[in-house]
């Protein structure tokens, strides 16, 4: 079930944890270069746990010390829901890119 919540489809819409809840601000953030600095970091914390392949390790979420899982299936949900951030960016720009192009028509004669 939770891996499925935080496939990229998003067909299935689930509230996350408050732990994960995202914060509103009026400030202006390099949201690009956040993300490209969060998985730059990812990748490294993740070379550093290799050696934890295959060694029967079981971790819990932080969101809830009753949820267990194995070290793989911890990575395979952070990376399924990192790909699920990749796909929301492109479809905000996407929409962004709509709204954009909606405003701003070009006609066969700009062409």
């Amino acid at each position: 079930m939770l891996f499925k919540s935080v496939q990229p489809d998003r067909k299935r819409r689930v509230q996350t944890f408050p732990i994960w809840m995202p914060i509103m601000s009026d400030e202006h953030v390099d949201v690009v270069a956040l993300f490209k600095e969060h998985q730059a970091a990812l990748k490294g914390e993740l070379s550093l746990c290799e050696p934890l392949i295959g060694k029967s390790v079981v971790i819990h979420s932080p969101a809830s010390a009753k949820i267990v899982y194995s070290f793989e299936d911890a990575v395979a949900l952070i990376i399924a829901h990192e790909r699920r951030h990749l796909v929301q960016a492109k479809e905000v720009l996407s929409a962004l890119l709509d709204r954009e192009n909606q405003a701003d028509p070009i006609t066969s004669e700009q062409l």
